[in-house]
């Protein structure tokens, strides 16, 4: 089971078998007992499991660590691990490994994060598993460490940075500072400086272990020696922790250096900042960006970024953008004009980064951000699609953007896009020589080209491929025969699904826009599919936001649809609608799918009753398919159910002299006690009298208000219903599942809707 958290897996009813801190001591389960997790949300508990390859960059760390001697600083290295691939619980499943080894009790552990999440999950799991709890340090790390020998404690980048120096210091003093092995856990995401470089220097003596999102590589390209662990990006796409994502060249006559065969990353920024900042150049691409947003992202309610050169270029982006997007856009810059604008420019001196993140990312107050700084660590929101780059990017900061884009959101994101206005997708080899040809594609693929448009029209071609090739488009009903099964339906759901995947990222593309039509016309069969035979599936194969507008604004030349609502059996409407059906197949099939679709819905209120209505209805299309009936016989049996099932069992309940909520009991006692039709006879009258004495037996249990939430008073109903059966004499092997049976009943028709903690 996969948590929507990517990188764990989940079972959400973990705690109905054992409480948490019992799985994680079970007996035999060392080391599979560090991998799991209990993150409390809203009250709720989920329980979380590692998954493959966080299992293994966790064994691989611990087994470069031990033993526990004056080598350990020369086993360090780093854990290459994308962003969006649960980097935070890896890192919490380390500390947890780390912490429960014998051989490194004494060893001090310090982990640098700015993850607001990883220290409320290292308390939460670390409580669980019985361990002490982390400190905290937010200054004074120095005095901390010395006063916690051989204990966790959790910091920030910006907090090691400052006493770094202090750090060296007391920690190069063995009078002051007691010898003891540290180790340092570094989450290294998206910071220009590298801090696992400055505590290499200034604390040689500690074993550093560094998460990073992008690779280390040896002057021959090769990955450094002391990596630990590998996981690409294109591993995590195939795990589906990641999408695709996909670079998008736009206004190429304005691109900073076009002339050059060079990515543009590697021009020296001074010399083309005339250009970039020229006015007549950034109106182009405000208004370029703007309608790139309209189109690809805004539909669908996704964010983006745009990276401007300096700050002036990134004032001046958002002059021309807050026109069109009044409301929508935010600013970061160094020194904001707060006189200039002073309700939307933000200072990123009187706001933190997770508090301008928040806001304006998941609250969904702006729509476009602009800055010309480095994009801060929170901004790594699953609801950003697209980064829209003007400014020269180096091999780790290009990586950095395409790995933002990439994180999983919702159904409708299918991808993340950069859009660059500057050019340093020009040549993508040479701007990212850290992966080879097969992971290049993988992690930043053209948006269009040829192969994109083939894998389209593929798509195309598998959804008609559920249907004849010559069928008119003047009715839908060849076309909802051709789904009767129900495997049918579900592969073509899965087709569609896919089609309108690839729709939404190829639109608004002229070569997408004209599979419109067809995708317009197939979009109203899943529809009319989905009331006709009443198939959920198919009601939820919808297309994104995006892809249905394109569809309702597009103009083809085809009759007028209109797509038909699901009628009840039980409107006078129903026979009308089938009598219009031209084929007896097609009404065949609209009785039959309606009775089942009834007789599921109702089930668990009289199984017996609505149990025998689907035999019968099964038993009818049995014989059609076996030649022993034809389709007006067929149809004429099917009416004649309908016809039972809009009376339901109150007529028969009332020829019994019973209730309707007696009468359930009774057709329940009947399945398990007599299953002929002769011991049914026989046994009628005595199975009445029960089921009479089991409704009033149960009635003061049923008036206590959310009975179905206490447990005693279910004990109390269980044990009369046994009764019950037992002085009927009940056969000992049925008491059980009979009883379950009767206790199902009562819940599915007296029970209140209840939220079981």
């Amino acid at each position: 089971m996969r948590n929507c958290a990517p990188g764990f897996s989940t079972c959400p009813h973990a705690r109905t078998i054992f409480p948490p801190p019992a799985i994680c001591s079970l007996p035999g389960c060392w080391p599979r007992r560090h991998f799991i997790f209990f993150e409390h949300d809203a009250g709720a508990v989920q329980k979380k499991i590692a998954c493959q390859h966080q299992f293994q960059a966790v064994q691989q760390t611990v087994q470069r660590l031990l033993p526990l001697n004056e080598k350990m600083p020369e086993r360090a290295g780093f854990i290459w691990h994308p962003l969006g691939a649960g980097r935070t619980l890896t890192l919490c499943a380390l500390a947890l490994q780390l912490r429960s080894k014998q051989q490194l009790l004494q060893a001090t552990l310090l982990m640098v994060t700015d993850c607001e999440k990883l220290p409320r999950q290292i308390e939460q799991t670390f409580q669980h598993h019985g361990l002490p709890l982390p400190s905290v340090a937010t200054g004074a790390l120095a005095k901390i460490l010395h006063d916690n020998i051989g204990a966790t404690v959790i910091t920030n980048a910006k907090t090691l940075q400052d006493e770094i120096t202090a750090l060296a210091q007391a920690t190069n003093k063995p009078s002051d500072f007691p010898a003891s092995p540290l180790v340092i856990l570094v989450d290294e995401k998206y910071r220009d400086d590298d801090l696992s470089q400055q505590i290499r220097r200034a604390l040689p003596h500690a074993s550093l272990i560094v998460f990073k999102s992008t690779p280390t590589l040896q002057a021959n390209g090769q990955l450094a020696h002391d990596c630990i662990h590998v996981f690409t990006p294109r591993q995590a796409q195939q795990e589906g922790l990641l999408v695709p994502a996909k670079y998008e060249p736009r206004l190429l006559d304005w691109h900073i250096g076009k002339e050059q065969p060079a990515p543009a990353h590697v021009q020296t920024e001074d010399h083309y900042l005339p250009a970039a900042k020229a006015e007549d150049r950034i109106a182009a691409i405000a208004q370029d960006v703007f309608e790139h947003y309209e189109q690809n992202a805004a539909a669908n309610g996704y964010k983006a970024i745009l990276i401007a050169v300096d700050d002036e270029s990134a004032l001046r982006y958002y002059s021309e953008l807050a026109t069109k997007l009044p409301e929508r856009v935010a600013l970061l810059t160094a020194s904001p004009r707060n006189e200039e604008f002073p309700l939307a420019v933000l200072k990123q001196t009187s706001l933190s980064e997770n508090a301008i993140h928040h806001s304006h990312f998941d609250h969904g107050a702006f729509s476009i951000f602009i800055t010309s700084l480095p994009i801060p660590l929170s901004f790594a929101a699953p609801n950003l699609q697209v980064i829209y780059v003007d400014q020269p990017a180096s091999e780790r900061q290009l990586l950095q953007l395409i790995n933002l884009t990439m994180r999983v959101s919702g159904e409708h994101k299918t991808c993340g896009l950069l859009v660059d206005y500057w050019g340093v997708t020009r040549n993508l080899p040479l701007a990212l020589p850290a992966l080879n040809a097969a992971e290049l594609r993988a992690v930043l693929a053209p948006r269009f080209d040829e192969s994109s448009f083939a894998e389209l029209q593929r798509a195309r071609l598998a959804v008609l491929g559920f249907f004849d090739m010559h069928l008119s488009r003047w009715s839908t009903e060849p076309w909802l025969l051709a789904l009767q099964r129900s495997d049918t339906r579900q592969a073509f759901a899965r087709a569609w699904r896919a089609f309108g995947r690839l729709l939404d990222q190829l639109l608004p593309h002229a070569e997408a826009r004209k599979m419109l039509d067809d995708a317009k016309w197939l979009d109203a069969v899943r529809q009319e599919a989905a009331s006709f035979y009443l198939d959920e599936n198919l009601s939820r194969a919808h297309v994104s936001p995006k892809v249905h507008q394109a569809m309702a604004s597009f103009i083809a030349e085809v009759p007028g649809l209109s797509i038909k609502e699901y009628v009840s059996v039980y409107a006078e409407s129903f026979d009308q609608e089938v009598n219009n059906l031209a084929s007896p197949l097609a009404q065949i099939a609209r009785v039959q799918h309606a009775l089942l679709h009834e007789t599921a819905v109702n089930l668990a209120h009289d199984p017996a009753f609505y149990e025998g209505l689907q035999q019968r209805t099964h038993q009818i299309m049995r014989e059609r398919q076996h030649g022993l009936s034809d389709d007006q016989t067929t149809l004429k049996k099917l009416w004649m159910e309908i016809v039972c099932l809009r009376a339901g069992p109150a007529a028969q309940a009332n020829a019994l002299g019973l209730s309707e909520e007696a009468f359930a009991f009774f057709g329940v006692l009947q399945k398990f006690l007599a299953p002929g039709a002769a011991e049914q006879a026989q046994h009628r009258e005595q199975h009445r009298a029960m089921a009479n004495a089991m409704l009033a037996a149960i009635a003061p249990e049923l008036a206590i208000v959310d009975w179905n939430m206490k447990e005693s008073v279910q004990r109390e109903m269980r044990r009369k219903l046994k009764q019950i059966l037992r002085e009927a004499r009940c056969p000992k092997p049925t008491l059980e599942p009979l009883t379950a049976a009767l206790l199902r009943l009562i819940h599915a028709r007296f029970g209140k809707l209840a939220v079981y903690r």
